[in-house]
């Protein structure tokens, strides 16, 4: 990874999925107008400054918006339940465009079992109507780019603190 797709990828990343945590918390949606835009940004700048072929970024946002969507419609056609919003559904294809598809599915491995777990937890709680997917999202990110990226920011962010001594 490299400083510019740190602070042109990765950083923004975490900045909008933050934000749209703070957005569901207080209104109960993920606002198409803000994940429909990052989406795009994130494929793009994947291509442009991705380390990884440029057709990764925009396989890795279908392959979530279709893995979580024929889950929701699985789930709710055996249920009459519904267990994922279509909010969500796009959040989780905006982080797949991010990553990418290899990590991508690892990323959606994780977040379908918090997902999952959260439901289970969540169907005990009769009062609960709306339980936020936003932040098992974000939970989801820290793992996958804690496991994947962590020492190389570690390297980054000590290499420039000693830079400007």
């Amino acid at each position: 990874m490299t400083h510019a797709e740190l602070a042109w990828r990765i950083v923004p990343l975490f900045i909008v999925t933050i934000s749209l945590c703070f957005v569901e918390f207080r209104t109960g949606l993920i606002p198409d107008k803000i994940v429909y835009p990052a989406a795009l940004y994130f494929v793009v700048t994947g291509c442009l400054l991705g380390h990884k072929p440029w057709w990764h970024y925009p396989l890795g946002l279908i392959a979530l918006l279709l893995l979580f969507a024929v889950i929701g419609a699985v789930y709710h056609h055996i249920t009459g339940k519904e267990c994922i919003g279509g909010g969500a559904i796009k959040l989780l294809a905006m982080v797949g465009g991010a990553l990418g598809i290899m990590l991508s599915l690892q990323f959606g491995a994780i977040a379908g079992i918090l997902f999952l777990v959260s439901l289970m937890v969540a169907s005990r709680m009769s009062q609960m109507e709306f339980l936020p997917s936003s932040p098992f999202v974000l939970l989801s990110l820290l793992v996958v780019f804690s496991y994947h990226y962590g020492a190389v920011v570690l390297r980054i962010i000590t290499a420039t603190s000693q830079g400007s001594d």
